[in-house]
């Protein structure tokens, strides 16, 4: 797999130095409070439109956060595809870009979005937020992708004992594979153990070269900073057991979206089936989309090597990986969660876009 990434890193590297695409230094995005600006379609409120049953024509409000794990959104802005699908629907779209997905969570739950490519955290942030928007997930995005990297010199899980161990959030996905993956190597988290800390992602590169944490366990293209900073990959998510692998990123709508726009709806899913299509099978194309995209929503984009490694090591999949949400949410919200997952999917517009396009349906 290592051979694989490096090979496929150089190519991008070489095309997009060709192309022009690489700019200068990178500004890491996917941290701060909020969407891009407070009016326009950067803002949280965009236009006033949604999903409401207004009348004439609709604008839907699609939100994303513009970082590497949801290169699916981005391929799919980049490319004119969502735009396109829809257009034959009478439905135009306003694409609301977020720094972070907490922000885009509070966003979707509060009704300021009709759709959204959200992460596993922001879904379970959605669904324990009282009195908040309905969703559905509609298609899966992207999966897999995040590792833990560590110091060099570390090179088994004795050497983590009585170490700072970082995290994007205390109660995420990340930290759940993390705790996860100590329990499975007998080590207790806390006292006598590995502490836990939660470092925003934008800082975790400059923590760890400062010596305050020893590693970390991050989504592209953070860990891939971190490896490139000198640490070494200890373990990857994609080699957790089945069922515990949780999906990076789903295409989610609101209920009030789903049950008034049935063709918008099937639009939105064409067009996300689409840009996996480029992402699995062009990646060079869908690398330059990604970092031009990245370039235009936060003035800078990312290194090639970063870009190219993060694309590669992360799985571009419709599949919304219905077994693993369950798995990832707290013990406090276990329960309410397993009990929302036989109305929380409904991918039967997923598979009618699938079969039509001769692609195997995926199943929950």
């Amino acid at each position: 797999m290592v051979a694989a990434v490096v090979a496929a890193v150089a190519i991008i590297t070489a095309v997009l130095l060709v192309t022009g695409t690489f700019g200068g230094s990178a500004k890491v995005v996917g941290s701060g409070p909020g969407p891009w600006g407070t009016s326009g379609p950067g803002g949280s409120g965009g236009n006033g439109s949604g999903g409401d049953g207004r009348g004439g024509a609709l604008t839907v409000r699609l939100g994303f956060v513009a970082d590497v794990p949801q290169a699916s959104a981005l391929v799919g802005l980049r490319e004119g595809l969502f735009t396109a699908a829809l257009r034959g629907t009478g439905h135009t779209l306003l694409p609301v870009p977020f720094r972070s997905g907490a922000a885009e969570a509070d966003a979707l739950a509060s009704g300021q979005l009709d759709a959204a490519y959200a992460s596993a955290d922001s879904i379970l942030a959605v669904l324990a937020r009282p009195g908040g928007t309905k969703i559905s997930v509609v298609s899966g995005a992207a999966a897999g992708g995040a590792e833990f990297v560590v110091r060099s010199g570390i090179t088994s899980p004795a050497g983590l004992r009585a170490k700072t161990i970082a995290v994007p959030a205390a109660t995420g996905v990340q930290a759940a594979a993390l705790r996860s993956w100590l329990a499975g190597k007998r080590i207790s988290a806390g006292r006598g153990g590995v502490a836990i800390a939660t470092v925003a992602p934008d800082a975790v590169v400059r923590e760890f070269k400062a010596g305050r944490i020893v590693g970390a366990w991050m989504p592209a293209p953070y860990d891939v900073e971190l490896t490139e900073a000198g640490g070494r990959v200890l373990a990857r998510q994609d080699t957790m057991p089945p069922g515990s692998r949780p999906a990076a990123v789903n295409l989610v709508v609101t209920r009030t979206f789903e049950s008034a726009h049935s063709a918008a709806l099937l639009a939105l899913v064409k067009a996300q089936v689409q840009a996996n299509d480029i992402v699995n099978h062009e990646l060079l194309a869908a690398a330059t989309a990604v970092n031009a995209e990245l370039a235009t929503l936060s003035s800078g984009a990312l290194p090639v090597s970063v870009i190219g490694a993060s694309l590669a090591q992360t799985t571009f999949t419709d599949d919304p990986g219905a077994a693993s949400l369950a798995a990832q949410a707290p013990p406090a919200q276990k329960a309410s969660v397993t009990a929302a997952l036989p109305t929380l999917y409904d991918i039967a517009p997923l598979n009618l876009v699938l079969r039509m396009t001769g692609e195997r349906p995926v199943s929950t």
